[in-house]
């Protein structure tokens, strides 16, 4: 990497670089010694060979200069400078080139460990949130360049604060802050870690902050934040994000690339004589069309989306919105024995939360419950320890989506290459077929996309790369006389595959509401096979002397992006052999498409109805107020909820009423109830909303539901 020189007789300088080590022998560092001008342009550079001269040959100048030599550790072409180097602890020396120069530099520990130990280990995953039926979805970000910025340290940023930023700060500490920081543009910001002090000494910070509000004059304030900071760093960004935008300046140190999983990792050089914990600031681009780089993820303002304290070797997650961000399949580890089979979910619901598919359920699943969901009714209390409160027992319905995830050893190692789901219907008590399977025939399909070059008609142009994104059905189709067989998804025809759509690129069977008719609600069963090349269906117990295992995901969360861990399907009696003496996989559902009833009849007071103008005349305001409704869901899944109001006030819970729909109900409140002292005269509206459980995986299908109202007046007797 010597520059060449432009005069005959260059400027020498030999380098006798003496590595100082401890008495017990040491891993030398990889070292380079660096010629830089004084205007911070690269000379030469030339590896050191411990025990060895190394020679620089620089230009001799019409005029004597002088020229920066730094020793320090190897680094990529990209990344030779200045400003890297002397942030890696180089040594550092001026020297004059109007003649050739010999140096002898003795290397000491205290320099040269430095280069092999400061290093900082950067983990992370980069994801997109979609949301599918109201239910967040969170899918990798694959082929990602993600940049890794190191930020100013806390101290810069406070000897940068003007008087009236710092007014700002402490007027903001007066106020008691939360230790969490608060996003300020409605995203979420990246976790602050706490300092490793214990928490009283923590506490003692906030304390000795907020006497400072008081009992200090300005810069006496900013000192003190200046001898604190790593304590007070938790304390001090939310405020600084909350108040102001900070001007902050960041040094990019890093660089990887996402996996087909959306996670990247690389390590970069923290610096040797750096007492401030890594802050670290992360951007990621994204070829479009194979042409142009695409900003998928820089959120603003740097200084409310860096990671502070950044804990080497940790992960850290980052959620782009960006609509040119393109993703990859979910692709957390399952965790099974070889050739698996995992039967995933209905819709973004796990068979893990179905009873009859979940080892956890199975204590207390029977016949009458087998089927149903147990579905998480409040995601604010929502605990894996506290079912009574978060969790409902709930029908399927709608149309029905099935996830399934096949091992790449299936087809690529077994021929296993098609699969057919089917159901049947099933007698709700006994649990005895009521109709043979039936399979199931609705298109599936997925989506590919791969770059391709156009040469435009003018000759001597550039070809121009363009994306092109098609479908591909995975069925049904007729293989050697099979019908209604799906192809397993293997490699893509060309390019990769992609999502588009992500309710329909994941899923593997399509169950549709008419199926099932609300008059026949009750227990049904899905059952799947497996087919080979040649659409003969295989027997899971010997294929080449090898055993193809179902699973079901013994995890709550399918879209989670840790390892899946899993329970074998036979162990939980979910593999039945068929009259063809072949296994397949077998699994409950309780459907149920029937939709409620809501009516609100008109109140009634002594046993008279209000009139046709809906007024009733009241003279004992202890008596009292009748309305009858109706609030039914034909097998109980569902609840109601019936509200008054007077006029735009809503009078609560201790005069409406909530429950289970099953049928016929009457709210009874007194006149005074209803009435208040400076209301003798008052409008009221009474309304029903009856909330269906039934789910199709996704979501409560709110076309279930049903609401009536009705209004009404009170007045006195003899008005």
């Amino acid at each position: 990497m010597t520059s060449k020189t432009k005069h005959q007789h260059p400027v020498e300088i030999k380098i006798n670089a003496d590595f100082i080590q401890p008495e017990k022998a040491q891993q030398l560092p990889d070292t380079c010694a660096y010629v830089f001008s004084q205007g911070g342009r690269l000379l030469c550079c030339e590896k050191i060979i411990p025990e060895k001269p190394v020679v620089l040959k620089i230009a001799r100048g019409k005029e004597p200069s002088s020229v920066r030599l730094l020793i320090g550790p190897t680094l990529t072409e990209d990344k030779i400078n200045q400003a890297e180097l002397l942030r890696r602890g180089a040594v550092n020396k001026m020297l004059r080139v109007d003649k050739n120069l010999q140096l002898n530099l003795p290397l000491y520990p205290v320099d040269w460990l430095c280069w092999l130990r400061s290093f900082c280990l950067v983990k992370g995953v980069m994801l997109k949130r979609t949301m599918v039926d109201g239910i967040p979805v969170d899918m990798p970000v694959c082929n990602a360049h993600v940049d890794i910025y190191e930020v100013d340290p806390l101290p810069l940023v406070i000897g940068r604060l003007s008087p009236e930023m710092l007014e700002k700060l402490r007027e903001g500490l007066r106020v008691n802050p939360p230790i969490d920081p608060i996003d300020p543009i409605g995203v979420q910001l990246p976790d602050i870690p706490q300092p490793p002090q214990p928490l009283p000494i923590f506490e003692g910070a906030k304390f000795a902050l907020k006497s400072l509000t008081v009992n200090s004059n300005i810069e006496q304030f900013r000192n003190t934040l200046l001898s604190n900071a790593e304590l007070i760093k938790p304390i001090i960004w939310p405020i600084l994000c909350n108040i102001f935008r900070l001007p902050v300046t960041k040094q990019k140190v890093a660089s990887a690339i996402t996996d087909d999983c959306g996670r990247f990792q690389t390590t970069y050089f923290v610096g040797c004589n750096n007492p401030d914990k890594p802050d670290l600031y992360f951007k990621a681009t994204q070829k479009l069309f194979g042409l142009f780089n695409i900003v998928i993820y820089e959120p603003k303002p740097v200084n409310c989306f860096t990671h502070w304290n950044y804990a080497c070797g940790s992960e850290v997650k980052l959620y782009t919105s960006s609509p040119w961000a393109k993703v990859c399949t979910p692709c957390a580890p399952v965790i099974a024995q070889n050739n698996w089979v995992l039967v995933r979910a209905i819709g973004n619901l796990p068979l893990s939360r179905i009873r009859g598919c979940s080892a956890a359920l199975s204590a207390t699943t029977n016949n009458a419950n087998i089927g149903l969901n147990m579905r998480l009714i409040d995601f604010t209390r929502a605990t894996d320890d506290d079912p009574d409160n978060t969790f409902r027992e709930s029908p399927f319905g709608g149309f029905l989506r099935l996830r399934i995830e096949f091992d790449n050893s299936i087809r690529e190692s077994l021929s296993v290459k098609y699969y057919q789901v089917s159901f049947r219907r099933l007698e709700s008590v006994t649990l005895n077929p009521l109709t043979d399977f039936l399979p199931l025939t609705a298109e599936i399909h997925r989506h590919y996309s791969y770059e391709i070059e156009h040469t435009p008609g003018d000759e001597g142009t550039h070809p121009d790369t363009h994306l092109v994104e098609e479908g591909f059905i995975l069925g049904p189709q007729t293989v050697e006389g099979t019908p209604n067989l799906f192809e397993i998804p293997g490699t893509a025809p060309k390019g990769q595959w992609t999502f588009p759509d992500l309710t329909e690129d994941l899923i593997n069977a399509k169950f549709p509401a008419s199926l099932a008719p609300a008059a026949e609600a009750g227990k049904y069963q899905l059952k799947i096979d497996l087919f080979d090349e040649n659409g003969v269906k295989v027997n899971i117990d010997n294929i080449d002397g090898q055993q193809i295992h179902y699973v079901v995901p013994r995890d709550a969360d399918p879209s989670s992006s840790s390892a899946l861990f899993t329970d074998e399907a036979a162990a939980l009696d979910l593999i039945e052999v068929g009259e063809d003496g072949l296994k397949s996989f077998v699994m409950p559902l309780h459907i149920d498409n029937n939709k409620c009833t809501a009516v609100v009849g008109l109140p009634e007071l002594d046993g008279m109805s209000a009139n046709s103008c809906g007024v009733i005349n009241y003279q004992d305001q202890n008596a009292n107020v009748n309305i009858s409704f109706t609030a039914l869901h034909p097998n109980g899944f569902a609840n109601y909820t019936f509200t008054l109001k007077r006029g735009v006030t809503d009078l609560g819970s201790g005069v409406g009423q909530s429950g289970v729909a099953t049928g016929d109900f009457i709210n009874s409140n007194s006149v005074s109830q209803l009435l208040s002292a400076d209301c003798p005269i008052a409008g009221f509206s009474a309304h029903l909303h009856v909330d269906a459980w039934a789910t199709n995986g996704f979501g409560q299908i709110d076309a279930y539901d049903a609401g009536d109202h009705m209004g009404f007046a009170l007045t006195p007797d003899d008005v």
